[in-house]
């Protein structure tokens, strides 16, 4: 395959960039950065605000459960418009969303206006604006980079994204301390319209996406959206990783919002501290890993290996945690310590995971499809998330946190056994940089033979 053809998706990177990442993905990151702090923050200085008003930690779970729930639904349903329109342009639309409803929440807690139903909307809103936006952020990346350079442009996101997650819950705990949600709420305002401000200086081509279809925007939408669905199965590699990434989604979801908290609660009362310490190990594992580890390690025993090992050590993660709170009970210091480490390690894994995953997905999948794969593989994994915290609180209550959590360790461990033996996924992750690239049209040809439906295009300059 020729350079030219290598590179045909990178012909508006402009020539400053073809030594290094350059300033427009630098500025998209840095506002996806800012946005995940504020957005974050934003959601649980509302969900704080529900607390104090109610009282009620069903209400707090509730309120959160919902911008969860509407940025999974949004990474199914409208992933086809970053296949349709500028990506740089809806993404600064999101950023604008968000903080126009961050801005409107600040004034009713400013005019103490409580109305639960005004706070569902923002949060189902806000969640909608990362549903759309967040698969677009990797996106965006094959049209700012060249081909050459997406693999570190990908790890580049994964230690700002990282870094956001570890800072996340600090920076909230400190600025709901200190101003209260009401103050939280305008300075989050603030990081999400430097973000919209950011992306505005981003120029990105226009997505190709093949010759218009008479019809209505909604039914374009239809099938735009169908189609992103229908490619997912037929690409077995994208399909058998969502499914594996579901599971692991099933378990790894409530490890951290419902099963360690409340092991902590339990088992070590008055000592919440402990919580912050083993999840900030996760966190720190997840920015180790975007630091080079991936790299070594995926040169060392390739692509399939390097995604394998990580969800193993994902799982191996959970069931160290979980065996040291079962056999060892009522030892904090040994939980904290231990948990800690093998956390690390599976932050770590999680990465090697989603560096390899997302740069194939972003080389293989063709231009008209990137992001409807992107969103669509989000959408798949993100729907466990709900079912596994439902289920981690039945299981726990009937059998304890630590033995939920080391079954489903156990869970995950089972999935790659399984999923290892996938000659779909060995196939494609074994591919060269060189033949990467565009890949899935040549290894599944039958999946692009129905014409991308596109409906109304953006074709202005």
């Amino acid at each position: 395959m020729s350079q030219n053809a290598v590179d045909k998706d990178s012909e508006a990177v402009a020539p400053e960039k073809r030594g290094g990442l350059g300033r427009q993905f630098h500025a998209v990151q840095i506002a996806a950065l800012l946005n995940g702090l504020g957005t974050r923050c934003g959601q649980l200085a509302v969900a704080w605000w529900a607390l104090a008003e109610t009282g009620s930690a069903t209400a707090f779970a509730a309120f959160v459960a919902i911008g969860v729930a509407a940025e999974v639904a949004a990474r199914g349903l409208f992933g086809w418009f970053g296949d349709q329109y500028r990506p740089h342009r809806i993404i600064a639309s999101c950023y604008l969303i968000s903080a126009s409803t961050m801005l409107v929440l600040a004034l009713l807690y400013a005019a103490g206006a409580y109305h639960s139903y005004a706070l569902a909307a923002g949060l189902a809103l806000i969640g909608i604006c990362s549903g759309v936006g967040d698969p677009l952020q990797t996106t965006v990346i094959r049209t700012l980079v060249p081909v050459h350079l997406v693999e570190l442009a990908v790890r580049r996101r994964s230690v700002m994204m990282s870094t956001a997650s570890l800072l996340g819950p600090v920076v909230a705990g400190v600025s709901l301390s200190l101003v209260h949600a009401g103050g939280t709420l305008v300075i989050n305002t603030a990081a999400v319209c430097l973000s919209f401000f950011l992306v505005l200086t981003v120029s990105a081509p226009r997505p190709d996406a093949g010759p218009p279809r008479e019809g209505s925007h909604l039914n374009a939408w239809y099938q735009g959206t169908r189609d992103g669905f229908r490619y997912l199965y037929a690409i077995k590699s994208e399909y058998h990783l969502a499914l594996l990434a579901l599971v692991v989604n099933l378990a790894l979801y409530p490890l951290f919002g419902i099963l360690i908290p409340a092991l902590v609660h339990r088992s070590f009362p008055g000592s919440a501290w402990a919580v912050g310490v083993v999840e900030g190990g996760f966190a720190v594992g997840l920015v180790l890993g975007g630091l080079g580890v991936v790299s070594r390690v995926s040169k060392a025993v390739g692509r399939a290996g390097a995604i394998f090992s990580g969800f193993g050590l994902l799982g191996m993660g959970m069931v160290v945690s979980g065996a040291v709170a079962f056999f060892v009970p009522g030892n904090l210091a040994l939980f904290v310590v231990v948990a800690t480490i093998s956390l690390t390690f599976a932050g770590v894994g999680l990465v090697l995971v989603n560096i390899n995953a997302s740069t194939v997905r972003a080389l293989a999948s063709p231009q008209s499809m990137r992001n409807r794969m992107m969103a669509s593989a989000g959408f798949a994994s993100g729907l466990a998330s709900p079912v596994g915290s439902l289920f981690s609180g039945v299981f726990s209550d009937a059998w304890s946190e630590e033995v939920t959590m080391l079954g489903l360790g156990a869970l995950i461990l089972v999935a790659v056994a399984v999923a290892s033996r996938s000659s779909h996924i060995s196939r494609v992750m074994s591919l060269s940089d060189t033949d990467v690239v565009d890949a899935y049209q040549r290894l599944y040809p039958a999946a692009s033979n129905k014409p991308t439906p596109a409906g109304p295009v953006d074709a202005s300059p």
